[in-house]
Formats: C-alpha cells, structure tokens, sequence
C-alpha cells in the first residue's frame, strides 16, 4: 500500500504544471528500497534535473523527508534509540 502511495505521488508530482516550469524529469523508474516499521519497501520514483540550476534531485523523496542514500525510515531508527535495554 505504501508503495503504490509513493509511487501515485510521483505521478501527481510529474504532472504538476509548477513542477514542469522549473524541473525536467530526466530518470523514469530510479528504485528505491527503504526498511520503515512496515518492512522493506521498493518504489519507483523520477529523478529530475533543474532548469535553470542544473542541480538533481528526486523530488518524491524531498516531499516525503527522505533524504539521499536513506536506507533505514528515520521513524524506525528513533524507535531502536528509545528501546529500553532489556536485563
């Protein structure tokens, strides 16, 4: 489900005229894998090039809070930090 979530994202971000005025889409299908508390989840996302910058980025991640080479979801790791030690 999250998966799907993701990737339906994407696709509003890849149609959206604000996003066309200043990104190019420049990747199709890139995938990600990322461990939330869910478990593994693999999506397909568009890597996109700036127009005016030239700078990259996958803007589906920016507007989850992933950032670049996230493997584990930040939720997952504060519940390990928090996790009494067991005696």
């Amino acid at each position: 489900l999250l998966k799907a979530v993701i990737e339906e994202l994407d696709e509003q971000i890849f149609k959206s005229p604000e996003r066309n005025r200043d990104w190019k889409s420049v990747h199709k299908e890139d995938e990600k894998e990322i461990l939330t508390p869910f478990g593994i989840v693999r999506y397909q996302r568009r890597y996109y090039r700036h127009k005016q910058t030239n700078e990259y980025r996958y803007l589906v991640d920016e507007k989850m809070g992933v950032r670049p080479h996230t493997r584990v979801d930040a939720n997952l790791k504060a519940r390990f930090v928090l996790k009494p030690k067991v005696s």
